[in-house]
């Protein structure tokens, strides 16, 4: 086992529950049915890409961070922004995304496990594809 590599997705599955929680927050802090939906899809992905890197840290015989140990810190943010509309709910949520791609991109760049690397890569590429999404929405809106 890799402890540089445990440590590294350790990092990442805070980032993840961190943004989960930070959805979370928001969805109920918000009062249009259409962004709680919206808010509620953010949190199953960001859970399952929590429950993949739970899954290799395990499979590397590591001992992965629990969600428990984790608060709403980078995305507690958007609980307040929720209440001033969509533009400024997806202001925020890319905003958080932007730094969530970042902390992924930078893991990559570090000597991880093979196999580590394409789990964070496959969700790097979620996590683009997501915020693709989030800004062809903020265009439209």
């Amino acid at each position: 086992m890799s402890q540089q590599t445990v440590d590294v997705l350790n990092q990442l599955i805070h980032f993840c529950y961190d943004a989960m929680k930070g959805y979370e927050d928001a969805a109920h802090a918000v009062r249009t049915d259409a962004l709680n939906i919206w808010l509620a899809e953010r949190v199953k992905t960001r859970r399952s890409a929590a429950e993949d890197l739970v899954r290799e840290v395990e499979r590397l015989g590591g001992t992965p961070l629990s969600e428990a140990a984790v608060n709403a810190g980078f995305f507690a943010s958007l609980k307040t922004v929720v209440t001033d509309g969509w533009d400024a709910a997806l202001a925020e949520v890319e905003r958080c995304e932007a730094q969530l791609i970042e902390e992924f991109t930078k893991a990559l760049q570090l000597d991880i496990d093979g196999g580590s690397k394409d789990v964070v890569r496959t969700l790097l590429d979620h996590f683009t594809a997501d915020q693709a999404r989030v800004s062809r929405f903020s265009s439209a809106a």
